[in-house]
């Protein structure tokens, strides 16, 4: 990074909210909040000839001494301590359950099984659209337009159901492209949409010095109305447009997304954007290892005319969160009112939105309804689910 992208970065809302939070760590010689010093120290370490280390910016920083906040890095390395063993704990916990089911079910010849590694049988057709939404703008100004790549199927036998990707912050529709037209051999329709202004194109500008970042807040509602819209459009193009008519069951439509595409799919099958959630978290502006946080809350900078805004999309029967971020965002109250199948995909080193906060937690808090039958039934998710809620009551979770 060069002088200029560390100085974009850093003058953003989200990043001087990170700097602020480091700032509370790391202070100057008087005990101020670090923020202005480690944002200079980085900048002037940027520009330096030499590569940019944590040494480098030790030696910019503007003052002669730095101030170590004792009590508030001891209490993140015991953050550090407790979410590491938690995680530990749930993964060797998901491990021995599964080893122990497999021992106990009957044996599959996988050999007789289709690979599911190789392409289906289905020819596959790729066409690209450009649509226009007149009701929103993109972070540019004007009209919001943007591509969406449909891999068909050649199939004339009956309308095949959809699938719908979501990519994650700072990546494009290319992201999923081997994995949509994967699916598509298979029968499915994949439609895959790209988010202006939390792409990748966006974060290049971003990085150049060409885009600040102030509409950073608008993908929270924009990416969950680009499915809908989406969706909208293929209803409409199929009464219009002979070679997809009958092509396509948009009543059956199943979503994948990544990371912030992962919060994509969640908020179309919950509804709402918790906004108490995020006042109560967003609040402690304390040092975190959640970095996703510091993009959750910027959602509470939406205007107040989008604050009651229904994202749900009743033709989305099932969904693939990837990663997804969703522990403050959408919180328990609103993962709550999901009633569709869905499948949450964790990475145990991600640290941009941790397992422990953003899956495990979002993964174990169902409906109560719902939760009494996990802990009643005797399938494989109520004992993965169980294991989460004993480990997290010994962790001091629940």
């Amino acid at each position: 990074m060069n002088a200029v992208s560390v100085s974009q970065v850093t003058y953003t809302p989200m990043g001087e909210e990170f700097l602020k939070r480091l700032g509370r760590l790391i202070r100057t010689e008087t005990g101020q909040n670090g923020l202005y010093a480690i944002r200079a120290a980085a900048i002037l370490a940027a520009d330096a000839p030499e590569d940019m280390t944590l040494l480098s910016i030790m030696r910019y920083f503007p003052t002669k001494s730095i101030r170590i906040d004792v009590d508030a890095t001891l209490a993140l390395a015991r953050q550090i301590s407790l979410f590491t063993d938690y995680r530990d704990a749930a993964l060797n916990a998901i491990s021995v359950e599964a080893k122990r089911a497999i021992s106990v079910e009957p044996s599959i010849d996988f050999s007789q099984r289709p690979n599911l590694q190789e392409l289906g049988s289905y020819q596959v057709q790729k066409r690209e659209l450009i649509l226009t939404d007149y009701s929103r703008t993109d972070p540019r100004g004007g009209k919001r337009e943007f591509p969406v790549d449909i891999y068909l199927p050649q199939s004339s036998s009956k309308a095949a159901p959809v699938v719908v990707f979501s990519h994650g912050l700072s990546l494009d529709r290319a992201y999923f492209s081997v994995l949509a037209k994967h699916l598509a051999s298979y029968g499915f329709v994949s439609v895959v949409p790209e988010h202006i202004g939390s792409n990748a194109a966006i974060s290049k500008a971003f990085l150049q010095g060409f885009y600040y970042g102030n509409n950073e807040q608008f993908p929270f509602i924009n990416r969950p109305l680009d499915i809908t819209f989406t969706l909208d459009e293929l209803e409409r193009l199929s009464r219009q447009d002979p070679t997809l008519t009958n092509k396509m069951n948009l009543r059956k439509v199943g979503i994948i997304g990544h990371s912030f595409g992962g919060y994509t799919a969640l908020a179309l099958a919950s509804g709402k954007i918790n906004y108490p959630r995020l006042s109560q978290t967003c609040a402690k502006e304390k040092p975190t290892l959640n970095l996703s946080l510091i993009l959750q809350c910027r959602a509470l900078k939406l205007p107040a005319d989008t604050k009651n805004i229904n994202l749900q999309d009743s033709r989305i029967v099932a969904a693939i969160a990837i990663n997804p971020v969703s522990s403050a965002v959408l919180g328990l109250e609103s993962l709550r009112q999901i009633k569709i199948p869905v499948m949450m995909v964790q990475g145990s080193n991600d640290f941009v939105t941790p397992m422990v906060q953003e899956q495990l937690h979002p993964f174990r808090k169902q409906p109560k309804s719902y939760h009494k039958c996990l802990l009643d039934c005797d399938r494989p998710i109520a004992k993965i689910a169980n294991l989460y809620t004993r480990i997290g009551i010994r962790y001091g979770f629940y």
